[in-house]
């Protein structure tokens, strides 16, 4: 099993754990290793995409809508999308 941390709506660290393949752990554990806040800002922002969008089928219109809103709640502006993008 793998362990993922990630700040809640209060920003309080919440622990959750899943199942994932031995090459999933094994990457994302690397993955973690010596990141910035910045990194695992991102790594938590594509964490809550990916588990929106597993709340149900969606026409793809709807869905990213669903993930425009969760990035601009999140923070995430034109501006800080282009420099992820660019990097």
């Amino acid at each position: 099993m793998t362990t993922l941390r990630q700040k809640n709506s209060s920003t309080k660290i919440q622990e959750v754990t899943i199942q994932v393949l031995p090459e999933t752990a094994y990457a994302l554990i690397n993955a973690l290793k010596g990141a910035t806040k910045d990194d695992q800002e991102r790594l938590n922002f594509l964490i809550k995409v990916w588990a929106a969008s597993l709340k149900e089928t969606q026409p793809i219109n709807e869905l990213m809508d669903s993930v425009s809103d969760i990035a601009q709640a999140s923070g995430l502006t034109p501006d800080k999308l282009n420099a992820i993008i660019n990097e």
